[in-house]
């Protein structure tokens, strides 16, 4: 199965190719770990005119919205608006194989699609797909830090801060200032006006979709994401989530999980250094893989109950030990 390319590697390669330091499809291929096909595929597109502005296409996106919008949406004999639009009718053509059922959405076949593939820091399927694209961002190196990047919300910054804001001059300072002048640079097919805000867009978005549950558009963005949450399981209770305030509680203690996990993995390699020994060591003290404690110091996993307790014996961390509160809570909760 081929692997989606993010949107935010997408992006990389079009700075890349743009930097007009004359970068070959060959070596952006490099830079980013995509295949050479694929940057061709998307730089490509740049050398095109596009016969409605008589210009050359900005990038692979608009020059794909230009094709899909002469194909003819068989649902309302119209042409597709977007490439979206394309994809989500696309996507219910397809059979979920879970359910015997369409899918209803492109984000539910994305999911699917995740769950397919095995994590290999686990040795188990990703839970969902944003599980996934956080997994191949982590494989990442950070130019800035030299270390790999911590989340996709950390990649997503670092390529935001690479991009020149036109109306100021200056680097954009976050992802979401770029969202928002991205956003402004779009129409809004309902007024004729360029939409003013990311919100707008969103709920614009949301009212092109169909909530299967109702057979009716969304009414607005809210409604959208609630009707994403339940569709999504909670793997803290193996049912679907009940609301999107659930969902977000979840994954905001998965995200502080993750927090922990990597001060717990700082703090073993500070102490290994301290003590003048290494990973092997501690893996043969432990009684686990070499490969297990590899992931404790990447803060990928921890170690839970008597792992536990004899990776704290191995390191000599005692009641009395300065240890962050955070990393305190992490072992009560584990041990």
């Amino acid at each position: 199965m081929p692997k989606r390319i993010p949107e935010e590697t997408r992006e990389e390669i079009k700075r890349l190719y743009d930097s007009g330091n004359g970068i070959s499809p060959a070596e952006i291929a490099r830079q980013t770990g995509v295949s050479y096909g694929s940057v061709y595929g998307m730089t490509r597109a740049r050398q095109r005119i596009n016969p409605e502005t008589g210009k050359t296409f900005a990038s692979q996106t608009e020059y794909g919205d230009y094709l899909t919008r002469q194909r003819i949406n068989p649902e309302t004999d119209k042409p597709f608006a977007s490439r979206g639009e394309y994809l989500e009718f696309r996507t219910r053509q397809r059979i979920n194989p879970e359910t015997d059922k369409p899918f209803a959405s492109r984000g539910e076949y994305l999911e699917f699609r995740a769950r397919q593939r095995i994590n290999p820091e686990t040795d188990k399927p990703f839970a969902s797909e944003k599980e996934y694209e956080d997994y191949l961002v982590r494989q990442k190196v950070n130019p800035e830090t030299g270390k790999t990047f911590a989340s996709q919300t950390e990649y997503g910054d670092y390529l935001t801060r690479q991009r020149i804001n036109p109306e100021t001059d200056k680097p954009f300072a976050s992802r979401g200032e770029y969202l928002e002048f991205r956003v402004r640079q779009k129409v809004n097919p309902e007024t004729g006006e360029h939409f003013k805000s990311l919100s707008e867009r969103q709920g614009y978005l949301a009212r092109q979709r169909i909530n299967p549950e109702t057979d009716k558009p969304f009414a607005s963005q809210k409604e959208y994401l609630e009707f994403r949450a339940r569709q999504r399981i909670n793997p803290e209770t193996d049912k679907p989530f009940a609301s999107q305030g659930e969902y977000e509680g979840y994954s905001a203690r998965q995200r502080s999980q993750k927090v922990r996990n990597r001060e717990l993995g700082d703090f073993i390699r500070r102490r290994l250094k301290w003590i003048g020994l290494n990973q092997s060591w501690l893996a043969e003290e432990i009684g686990v893989s070499r490969q297990a404690v590899n992931l404790y110091v990447a803060g990928k996993s921890t170690p839970r109950g008597e792992n536990l307790r004899r990776l704290l014996s191995a390191l000599d961390i005692k009641e009395s030990t300065n240890l962050p509160k955070s990393l305190e809570d992490l072992i009560e909760e584990r041990l």
